[in-house]
């Protein structure tokens, strides 16, 4: 589901509990809950027109003069100063911030403010405030994204898995669910996360899965493999290559006859579905099965 649809069920009150905790974990809840806190603090203190009316006729009971007061006309303004505070609010926090995503299938490459650069991988989000880039350059992150930084001051990308601290660099990241994965390939980041920091030079690799802190050295590689078309792992549990594979071919894959908590080392291409099934079913012995090209049943033991 798209940010705008979580919106549009948000704002009618009609979203389950589970959209609800799946629109809480985009960039998009975090702002308009602080909207709706900012606009509660917008209404008009509590009136009673009688008791005004009869107050006024006892402090003037003693002159001539016939004051009428239009109380519908003071409503009215009182409302208009309110709907002006309200969009101002709207002006200042919401339009600041940039936001871009892709679908299945899908990548782009998005020019931040300072030249920096961005490429999303499928299924993936980013967002940023443009307004003050030049005094905080963050970044937050849903999905995959390789990053070419221009160089300045402090650069950080924030997700749900940890935190990426950079000044000017080139690294991957992923941030999926419970999947946290960064891995350098110029210059120099440091990784926070709930399980522990650690600073990465060229060729190395920090992931969290599975609640368990994994490093990897000596990658040859000047770039991720998705760029050019294929997605390649390193170590990396079955289950998270099948998520991979349905986002590349917009399929679903039934992985109930496997075991997905092995690792797999290797890659699959982006433009032959039968090439990329082979790819990574054949190491571990397996068989497919696919059915009416939207469904993919995955058979046999990963020993």
């Amino acid at each position: 589901m798209k940010n705008h649809e979580y919106i549009e069920k948000w704002l009618s009150g009609t979203l389950s509990k589970q959209e609800l905790e799946e629109f809480k974990q985009t960039p998009d809840y975090a702002e308009i809950t602080r909207l709706e806190s900012a606009l509660l603090q917008f209404r008009a203190p509590k009136y009673d027109p009688e008791s005004a009316l009869e107050a006024f006729r006892a402090e003037h009971s003693g002159k001539a003069k016939v004051v009428q007061v239009s109380w519908f006309r003071t409503a009215l303004r009182v409302a208009a100063v309110l709907a002006v505070a309200a969009i101002g609010y709207f002006l200042i926090f919401a339009q600041g911030e940039k936001t871009f995503s892709t679908g299945m299938a899908e990548t782009t490459e998005v020019t931040l403010p300072d030249n920096s650069v961005v490429t999303l991988n499928a299924s993936s989000e980013i967002s940023f405030a443009k307004d003050n880039w030049h005094d905080r350059r963050s970044v937050k992150l849903n999905g995959e994204a390789f990053f070419k930084v221009a160089k300045g001051q402090q650069f950080l990308v924030e997700t749900t898995g940890g935190t990426v601290t950079v000044l000017g660099t080139q690294f991957n990241v992923i941030a999926r669910e419970s999947y946290f994965e960064v891995i350098c390939y110029e210059g120099r980041v440091a990784v926070g996360t709930k399980l522990g920091n650690q600073d990465l030079s060229p060729g190395q690799l920090i992931r969290v899965a599975m609640d368990e802190f994994y490093t990897e050295d000596n990658i040859s590689a000047t770039q991720p493999e998705w760029l050019s078309g294929q997605s390649g792992f390193i170590s990396a549990p079955f289950e998270q290559v099948v998520r991979e594979f349905e986002r590349q071919y917009n399929v679903t894959i039934n992985t109930s006859n496997v075991d997905t908590d092995k690792l797999y080392t290797g890659s699959f291409t982006h433009k032959n579905m039968t090439t990329a099934l082979q790819s990574i079913t054949i190491p571990f012995g397996m068989t497919y099965e696919i059915i009416n090209d939207q469904q993919i049943i995955l058979s046999g033991a990963l020993d």
